[in-house]
């Protein structure tokens, strides 16, 4: 029997060595929402993740059970940790409260040898129990975000991407029609498969350790086995989706479908982070809307899905929102506004762009708190064939 187990170990050992570690689909959207959740309930309150008992010689933990929001206590991010580190990966931009985590856990000394299984653990380099420093993390966390006054800093990043995002919008849509051309708005999702088509669309899963140095070091994981089901790397990971952006609009009026997209006028794209985690593309474009009769809406709206297909090699879809299914109950309740409109129609100029700013502008929790660097934009506009920038 202990034959069997030792080859068994033996194959498990040889099997990490080969298999690398992937992210699989859903995976990365659960960890950064607890991650979001760790790091709003730590500063939520005073209380430790856990109690530290002495009973003679023997120290041991127990959970402080801290339950604030409906998330987990704070002791069960103790076993996550791994994970939550493995999202702030090296070469990308945070928003404030994700660069305090990674401030914080980087500057933690003791943090970096905690295997974070079993709170009550003896660390072997300094004469701690694992639960305390988790605890002393957490308390840093905290003294740094009074420091640093990183709830203001949120505010004011919402706040900030907001107003800047709204301003741009209002000003946009009347610059767009200052012409008096009748405009047709096409609005459209670009979306991603969640599953790889090959190993090298997936994202590989890293984890902070202990390098030579002592220092802290990101390196890939290695898995028991092959991957099941990775997840597209460009619902996950920023600096993709953003390429595949750029490339869905470079040369766009000279694609193979350029006799029907020579007719668009402008556009207005956001990219958000959707409750499951994935990258996604908000869209809406703005067509002549006096272009000849067989270049219908259905027509343009087939070429640009055929160009974001293009783009993404294969791995982007879209949600057409002009489908008879959800376009008509809207206009059933009156708050349908894509219709074709002219610039000397100032009414449907204000609803239209009243309507944009609400959907392109408003925070609704699907911001990108990881971005490829920090003047990367997830709201782009262009007038014609002349980007006028974004926030």
């Amino acid at each position: 029997m202990q034959a069997d187990y030792f080859i068994q170990d033996n194959q498990r050992a040889t099997a990490a060595s080969i298999y690398p570690r992937f992210w699989e689909v859903g995976e990365y959207g659960l960890v950064i929402n607890e991650f979001l959740s760790f790091l709003r309930v730590a500063l939520a309150t005073e209380r430790l993740p856990f109690e530290i008992h002495h009973t003679g010689a023997i120290r041991y933990a127990s959970p402080n059970m801290v339950i604030v929001h409906d998330s987990y206590s704070l002791d069960y991010y103790f076993h996550a940790m791994r994970d939550l580190m493995g999202v702030v990966m090296p070469g990308y931009a945070y928003s404030p409260l994700l660069d305090l985590f990674r401030t914080c856990f980087q500057q933690q000394p003791w943090l970096r040898h905690c295997a974070f299984r079993n709170p009550s653990a003896h660390m072997s380099a300094v004469s701690k129990l694992e639960a305390e420093v988790f605890n002393d993390f957490v308390q840093a966390l905290r003294t740094q975000a009074r420091q640093q006054n990183t709830r203001a800093q949120m505010r004011k990043w919402k706040s900030d991407t907001e107003c800047s995002q709204a301003e741009s919008i209002g000003e946009y849509v009347p610059k767009l029609l200052r012409g008096g051309d009748r405009l047709e708005p096409i609005r459209q999702d670009f979306q991603y498969q969640e599953k790889v088509f090959a190993l090298a669309d997936a994202m590989p899963y890293g984890q902070w350790g202990v390098a030579d140095s002592g220092q802290w070091a990101y390196v890939p994981a290695r898995a028991d086995w092959p991957s099941d089901n990775p997840e597209s790397r460009a619902r996950i990971d920023t600096r993709v989706a953003m390429q595949d952006r750029a490339r869905f609009f470079a040369n766009v009026y000279r694609d193979a479908d350029r006799q029907i997209l020579q007719y668009m006028r402008g556009y207005i794209t956001k990219m958000e982070r959707g409750t499951n985690g994935a990258n996604h593309f908000h869209c809406c474009f703005f067509v002549d809307a006096n272009r000849p009769k067989n270049f219908t809406t259905d027509a343009v709206i087939a070429a640009l899905t055929r160009r974001w297909s293009r783009a993404t090699d294969g791995r982007g879809f879209v949600f057409n929102c002009h489908k008879p299914d959800y376009r008509l109950p809207l206009k059933r309740q009156g708050r349908w506004v894509l219709d074709p409109l002219a610039g000397h129609n100032e009414r449907q100029v204000t609803r239209l762009t009243d309507y944009l700013v609400g959907y392109f502008a408003h925070e609704k929790d699907q911001s990108l708190h990881v971005k490829p660097t920090a003047r990367s934009r997830a709201l782009t506009m262009a007038v014609g064939r002349a980007s006028t920038g974004g926030a």
